[in-house]
């Protein structure tokens, strides 16, 4: 496998470790993941849970976590790999998740659950590269181009979500019932001719991660073999001795059957339609 430059950022493994919300993906998943050469991805969801007065000063608390958190990443890191943090659009305190990860010195930033149109303005005349999540070339190309239309700015990365991930994606609910959602690897084909007129327009490469459903090595060879630059992977890391999810949680994760997790694709499913008018 190749490795995959980001500006003059560079990624030794083709792979972004996927942000995972309140507590799986902290510092110590994160640091690991970057030490080995890839992307460890920090969520700034509700990331100050632990902190004492997290019940009262939620927005102090979640400040403080993202300042610790990327800090003992990087330390864990010893300079290897690229450390992100993954800011939902939805979330109520979003400019302030993103001010805070560029303070604590985050190398990238990914965006989604909403289009992230205003993410180049908060990132100005610093050099963090950022990055929006799509699950369409329509979303693709409307983020891209009001970046360029009103910042002079193209991302510096995509990642492509498919039905298969577990983030806020903009499926609808039938489809995805009925397994007729478009799949993951047409998505990047479709993906690809958009970003191909930015890449021009700017006259720089723009690396596309894949994600949703990537499991195993051959999953990451077939990705790459459409086309992707690198994959996203998220859910196979959960049950590492490295993740900061609980003992208890991740082996709930393990004992899980096939039964209880269709179940859970309801509520999923339910999730992602309410974000699906912003793709």
């Amino acid at each position: 496998m190749s490795n995959v430059a980001i500006g003059e950022k560079r990624l030794h493994l083709p792979l972004i470790q996927g942000g995972m919300g309140v507590g799986v993906s902290l510092s110590r998943l994160a640091g690991h993941v970057a030490k080995c050469g890839a992307m460890g991805v920090i969520s700034s969801a509700q990331i100050g849970f632990r902190e004492s007065d997290f019940a009262y000063h939620t927005k102090e608390a979640n400040r403080r976590a993202i300042l610790q958190e990327v800090k003992k990443a990087k330390e864990i890191a010893e300079g290897h790999g690229l450390i992100g943090m993954n800011i939902m659009v939805a979330l109520r305190d979003y400019k302030q998740h993103v001010q805070a990860a560029i303070e604590a010195g985050v190398d990238c930033i990914i965006s989604g659950a909403g289009l992230p149109l205003s993410l180049p303005s908060l990132v100005k005349d610093t050099n963090v590269k950022i990055a929006p999540i799509v699950s369409s070339s329509k979303a693709c190309e409307v983020i891209l181009k009001s970046w360029h239309r009103k910042y002079q700015r193209v991302a510096d990365f995509i990642v492509i979500e498919g039905s298969l991930a577990g983030g806020h994606l903009g499926f609808l609910l039938e489809n995805i019932q009925n397994n007729s959602t478009q799949k993951l690897l047409d998505i990047l084909g479709e993906v690809k001719a958009v970003v191909r007129k930015y890449e021009a327009l700017y006259h720089q490469k723009i690396p596309i991660f894949v994600a949703g459903g990537i499991y195993t090595n051959d999953d990451i060879k077939q990705a790459l073999t459409a086309g992707a630059d690198g994959v996203q992977m998220a859910t196979r890391f959960i049950a590492t001795d490295e993740c900061d999810a609980s003992d208890a949680f991740k082996q709930a994760f393990i004992n899980a059957k096939r039964k209880i997790f269709q179940s859970s694709i309801h509520q999923l499913a339910c999730r992602q339609e309410r974000y699906q008018h912003y793709f």
